[in-house]
């Protein structure tokens, strides 16, 4: 958890104040901004989590979401302040689409790219790597490399690639 103690007084928004930031209080760290991934923006336990950490943050941040299915959490997103963006292609990752999630974010101003679902980690890593900013994921208890042979294996194959290489970027 992020906190800003001993630098500000702890202040508890209700959901309607999110854009208030730290900066707004005297001596305080400026406000930033982050971009968040989310290829599925349902309303799972991963999705509500990432809505607490949008709340939580303090800072702007841009949710970069793939399509919206039935039951959705962008309602609640929207509702703490959350700018909302669609790359539909983050429903299948392929091709360009950390380039687009790059641009996204690039443009919204983001000083960190936080991946969330597992389909999109991959992809905002890439895009965080493309922007040389800090990437982050949100992980959850298990990652499991779905499809059969050759699919799991190149799926853990790039992920393990692009891990090591945003822990290279990071020790430089």
């Amino acid at each position: 958890m992020f906190s800003l103690e001993g630098v500000c007084r702890q202040v508890v928004l209700p959901p309607g104040d999110f854009r208030l930031s730290p900066s707004e209080e005297p001596g305080c760290l400026p406000s930033m901004r982050f971009a968040m991934t989310l290829a599925s923006p349902d309303r799972t336990g991963a999705t509500r989590m990432a809505c607490a950490y949008c709340r939580a943050l303090g800072h702007q941040v841009r949710l970069i979401h793939g399509p919206v299915p039935a039951q959705s959490i962008l309602g609640s997103m929207k509702g703490v302040g959350v700018d909302l963006a669609l790359e539909a292609g983050l429903a299948r990752p392929l091709g360009a689409v950390a380039q687009r999630v790059a641009r996204l974010a690039g443009d919204w101003g983001a000083r960190a790219l936080i991946g969330v679902n597992q389909r999109d980690r991959a992809v905002a890593l890439t895009a965080a790597h493309r922007l040389r900013i800090p990437g982050v994921l949100m992980l959850q208890s298990l990652h499991h490399f779905w499809g059969g042979w050759p699919i799991a294996a190149i799926k853990r194959f790039y992920y393990t690639r692009v891990m090591r290489a945003s822990e290279a970027e990071r020790e430089r």
